[in-house]
């Protein structure tokens, strides 16, 4: 048994602290009682005491972004392109290396090495190389976060039959992560709608399974993600909530607003057998001059699942009809962290009609680094559509 100790940091969660120390989230309840602690409420500069039965792991630590590729640490990479979303259920990566014969072993095809990338001490993004395109001077590396197999590969027959009945999000989600050695979590504020059953699931046989659990979650109104230590993550709500970042009249923002796009209201018709009976879903997104009417079709059987999908689709309609952009020559927000989706910023810039201090998401991220410099290109979303609300900051 090898005793840890720990100072807790800003941003730092007992969750978080023993994916770093003990390898699983869900072993953070081993941190609490050790430490005697009536919560999982933690204060930065608080000492913690972990018992760990692994040997002390090496620390990990680079000036800016660094690569780990099967243990092996690597710096001063000449490109690098990190990209993640809160619609996708795996980020991607690419990087290069020159093509010389000290890399050969972590260059191999088919090799599906395990890819870390940190910024300064913490883990960025963690993955599998999964494409090997080696030419006369260098050897560009690609792949995704490690629940992208999901949306690769189809339902093992270890795991048939492809029915199943009264099952629930969460006990789906676990039985396919297992097989696939995904590890996966339902955050807090999911955990009621994540153990809801379905009366009847089935997965097509050539369906992904990363497919299949998407639109499962979409049923149940889940978000599903990976998060940077690479689990499969279920949550109700993106979001740190807190603000690292506010611009304004940003020169690099770009802003898109699409009447076509955008509908007052939403409704739901249920399907069943042959015939159709008009649901008693439907919801008003938004106070236009015009009627604007669109419909959106389930074959749930249950009410309850028809009004998540019409919410959903209430969601989607905002987020297409409301783009914008954000291009910055730095990866690091306010809180020293590199950006990730997931975090909130604030903009008013009277150019791009936004006249009031308005609060944004980023919805997806891309950071690169290219021959020295740096860049993040931020995609976002308005706070208020990730609460289902139409404001108007133009006004």
């Amino acid at each position: 048994m090898t005793t840890r100790w720990h100072i807790v940091k800003p941003g730092d969660t007992l969750r978080l602290i023993a994916a770093q120390y003990l390898g699983n989230m869900a072993r953070s309840d081993e941190i609490q009682r050790t430490n005697g602690l009536l919560s999982e409420v933690i204060y930065e500069g608080q000492k913690l005491r972990i018992e760990t039965d692994e040997p002390p792991k090496e620390k990990v630590s680079f000036e800016r972004l660094g690569i780990v590729i099967d243990g092996r640490k690597l710096e001063n990479i000449p490109a690098l392109t990190i990209e993640r979303s809160i619609d996708k259920m795996a980020g991607e990566f690419s990087f290069e290396l020159p093509n010389e014969k000290v890399f050969d072993d972590i260059t191999q095809p088919f090799s599906y090495q395990r890819v870390e990338v940190y910024w300064k001490e913490a883990t960025a993004f963690t993955g599998t190389v999964q494409r090997v395109a080696p030419s006369l001077q260098k050897v560009a590396l690609a792949g995704y976060g490690l629940p992208g197999v999901l949306s690769s590969c189809t339902l093992p027959k270890s795991l048939y039959p492809r029915t199943r009945y009264n099952t629930s999000f969460e006990q789906i989600a676990k039985r396919i992560c297992k097989a696939f050695a995904v590890k996966f979590e339902v955050k807090d504020d999911a955990a009621q709608l994540a153990s809801q059953q379905f009366a009847k699931v089935e997965i097509g046989a050539e369906e992904s399974v990363g497919d299949f659990l998407a639109r499962l979650a979409k049923e149940r109104g889940l978000i599903l993600y990976s998060d940077e230590f690479g689990w499969l993550v279920a949550a109700k709500e993106m979001g740190s909530g807190s603000l690292v970042g506010e611009f304004e009249n940003p020169l690099t923002l770009t802003a898109a607003y699409n009447g076509d796009k955008m509908f007052s209201d939403v409704y739901g018709i249920r399907e069943q057998s042959r015939t159709v009976k008009y649901a008693n879903a439907s919801v008003h997104v938004a106070d236009l001059p015009t009627y604007r009417h669109t419909t959106v079709m389930s074959r749930s059987r249950h009410d309850a699942t028809m009004k998540t999908l019409v919410q959903a689709e209430m969601q989607r309609i905002l987020y297409q009809a409301m783009t914008f952009s954000l291009a910055l020559p730095y990866i690091e927000n306010t809180d020293g962290k590199i950006w990730s989706p997931g975090d909130v910023v604030q903009i008013v810039s009277e150019r791009h009609r936004i006249y009031k201090k308005t609060m944004f998401m980023v919805q997806s991220v891309k950071i690169e680094l290219r021959n020295g410099g740096e860049s993040a290109t931020l995609t976002l979303v308005p706070l208020s559509t990730i609460q289902g609300k139409f404001r108007k900051f133009w006004k």
